[in-house]
């Protein structure tokens, strides 16, 4: 049975153009990769928060749900476009290798280190499990999904929906997604599942079960991706950005008491024993309202002024969603181990030293990384 990830790692890493930078955007990444690390390292447990809070608390991994939202937005935003006016599917130019210079370098020394830590504990090194995570195959096997830097397996996700973005979008004069992929891609998750079972291979190592398809893979999470491709096709559509009118930032508000109401609703679910994605009511939750509310969210933060935007848009959130990517590749695994084994113990202080040490890998490693494959980043 196919337990959650113990990592959420997103790549909305898409850095956004001078055409279209929303400073409130920014700043969500940095707050959706706290709720990634409270999701995992359970902040709020104990008697003295008493039962709603944890509960509410351990379906953080809302999350990731907003990664892929506005992953699937920035990437609309940026590149779309130019996708839509091609005469027929293919990448515009120099996509692929900014996707790569942005997200894979960071990856591949972090990963790196952190298998060849593993093997002088282990005593062993296994090519097979090393491979499998640097291609990013791992993301496809429920046996290895967790294995290296468990919070990069949502990396294949959006390698997935690199690759498949040419055909996801709409040709000219249209712009926006191919809805009917959606069930296309669903479709396919169930039919490679049924497939993988008839292997003569050992269970898990191909894929998993359905809850493992809906939780892990591109099959399952394609809904959020192309949720953010159609809020990017309907910001397009619209005549300015920000209303200056004063009015209730109705949809903000909607994507917060949305997402909140989600998570009472899974946790109740869950202590019923279907709040899992193996079971329906579940995979409706995760996969299809949680969704809708982290997009009402994001459309909010577009298109209204509001306290929430405000906030997120200061400049010390700026900065923190920036290094957000950083943030969730060392906080878990060696960094934070070696952070609690030797430094100290007390959560709240590792989360401020995961912070700071995500700044300085930020400038010291990623960015010039980066501009080293020719690049600029911002």
């Amino acid at each position: 049975m196919f337990a959650a990830p113990s990592s959420a790692l997103s790549v909305c890493v898409v850095q956004p153009t001078a055409a279209f930078y929303q400073p409130a955007l920014t700043g969500l990444r940095a707050l959706a990769a706290w709720l990634v690390f409270s999701y995992h390292f359970k902040p709020f447990s104990g008697p003295r928060f008493g039962t709603v809070i944890p509960a509410l608390a351990n379906e953080n991994y809302t999350g990731q749900t907003i990664f892929f939202v506005l992953s699937g937005l920035l990437i609309g935003m940026q590149y779309a476009p130019a996708v839509a006016a091609l005469p027929r599917p293919g990448w515009p130019k120099g996509f692929l290798r900014k996707r790569f210079a942005r997200i894979y370098p960071l990856y591949f020394l972090l990963t790196t280190a952190a298998l060849l830590l593993q093997a002088t504990q282990t005593g062993g090194f296994s090519w097979t499990e090393y491979l499998l995570n640097i291609s990013l195959l791992r993301g496809f096997s429920d046996k290895y999904l967790l294995s290296g830097l468990s919070q990069g397996w949502a990396l294949t996700v959006e390698a997935c929906f690199y690759l498949l973005m040419p055909w996801l979008i709409l040709r000219r004069p249209a712009f926006g997604p191919r809805w009917w992929w959606l069930p296309v891609l669903l479709g396919c998750g169930a039919v490679a599942v049924l497939a993988a079972r008839l292997l003569p291979l050992e269970p898990g190592l191909i894929l998993g079960n359905f809850g493992f398809v809906w939780q892990a893979t591109i099959f399952g999470r394609c809904f959020e991706l192309l949720l953010g491709l159609q809020l990017a096709a309907w910001y397009r559509s619209r005549d300015n950005a920000v209303s200056t009118q004063k009015h209730w930032p109705a949809a903000t508000l909607m994507g917060v008491i949305g997402l909140v109401a989600v998570l009472a609703l899974l946790a109740s679910a869950r202590h019923a024993q279907l709040g899992g994605y193996e079971a329906y009511l579940g995979t409706v939750l995760h996969n299809g309202l949680r969704p809708i509310g982290a997009a009402l969210l994001i459309w909010g933060l577009l298109t209204e002024k509001s306290l929430l935007q405000k906030l997120l848009g200061t400049r010390i959130l700026q900065l923190l969603g920036r290094t957000a990517y950083v943030f969730l590749l060392i906080h878990m695994g060696p960094v934070h181990h070696w952070l609690r084994l030797h430094v100290t113990t007390n959560l709240l202080v590792c989360f401020l030293l995961l912070q700071l040490l995500a700044i300085a890998i930020h400038f010291a490693v990623e960015k010039p990384l980066v501009r080293q494959m020719g690049y600029a980043y911002r």
